[in-house]
């Protein structure tokens, strides 16, 4: 296996084994190790006293941290090396070759060196230097990240909108719900008035027919009281002997003759019994009256489904 080229080694010196980044105030371990004070930090943060190095899983207290000038000057050499020897933002070197990544293949879409270029992987691909690419990508995602921020905005609109037209729509259906009730009370206030009408004429109509039946019924009874009496009175006279039947039939002729037929009376006078049918035509009058309401409303509810358009994309079954 081959050694590390000496570029490698270079880099791996001057590498922070916690961000895998150069150096950045750098600190020495009581291990002999070195590390970023920021990534250090981050990790002693919540009260912890002491880290496991990540080179030997030394412990690593917070005591025993001092800093490296040393390694600090080391690392901006190395820095100044970078930017001779690639320019700023590309000090990779090819995994392969380790020759810094100076170009950038379009065809690949990956950064390369000048031994990639020549071999016949690469040979006939556009190459632009990783400069131009960095830059030409920055643009392509700038331009895009603009064109989703707009998107973004667009739905947040759509979104806004949306919630106002649903408190529109609610507020539309209270409103409505509240005057479909108030005409709904007046109605049931109008009916239960005539209810109330109704019944009281009722009523009155079934009191008049309960006094007549009973004046009828003292009637009756005056009358048969009167014909039992004198039923019995005949018979009396009916059972009497020859002599005593012949001395008073004077009298029982008179009495017989002068009973006159009862004659049958009108108990329900016509006028009462007209009242009734009126009940009867309101009953049939309101029978008819409610098979209109409810056709109507039927039918309006249809008319109003076959006026409407439904999307079928977005209407709900």
């Amino acid at each position: 296996m081959a050694s590390p080229s000496p570029r490698k080694k270079l880099r791996d010196e001057a590498t922070c084994p916690i961000c895998m980044d150069f150096f950045t105030d750098p600190v020495i371990t009581s291990c002999g190790h070195n590390l970023c004070r920021g990534c250090v930090s981050k990790c002693l943060s919540n009260s912890v006293w002491s880290v496991v190095c990540p080179r030997c899983r030394g412990r690593v207290h917070r005591k025993d941290l001092m800093p490296n000038r040393q390694l600090a000057n080391f690392v901006e050499i190395t820095k100044e090396l970078r930017m001779q020897e690639g320019g700023t933002g590309w000090w990779r070197f090819c995994e392969r070759h380790q020759e810094p990544l100076t170009l950038f293949c379009k065809e690949d879409k990956i950064p390369i060196c000048l031994i990639c270029d020549k071999s016949s992987k690469h040979q006939g691909h556009a190459k632009v230097s990783g400069e131009e690419a960095v830059q030409e990508y920055k643009e392509w995602i700038g331009s895009k990240v603009e064109i989703l921020r707009k998107e973004k905005e667009k739905i947040l609109e759509y979104k806004a909108e949306t919630e106002r037209e649903s408190e529109d729509l609610l507020k539309e259906i209270k409103e409505e719900e509240e005057k479909t009730l108030a005409e709904l009370k007046q109605l049931h206030d109008i009916l239960y008035d005539q209810e109330k009408c109704l019944l009281t004429k009722m009523e009155e109509v079934t009191d008049e027919i309960d006094k007549r039946s009973a004046l009828q019924d003292l009637r009756f009874s005056k009358e048969l009281s009167s014909l039992g009496r004198v039923i019995q009175e005949m018979e009396e006279e009916f059972r009497q002997p020859a002599g005593e039947l012949l001395q008073d039939i004077q009298g029982t002729l008179n009495e017989g003759s002068m009973k006159r037929p009862f004659e049958k009376p009108v108990a329900f006078p016509p006028a009462l019994k007209w009242k009734i049918w009126e009940f009867h035509d309101t009953n049939v009058f309101l029978e008819g009256l409610f098979a209109q309401f409810k056709d109507a409303v039927v039918c309006g509810i249809q008319e109003k489904k076959a006026d409407v358009t439904l999307d079928p994309d977005t209407a709900h079954p």
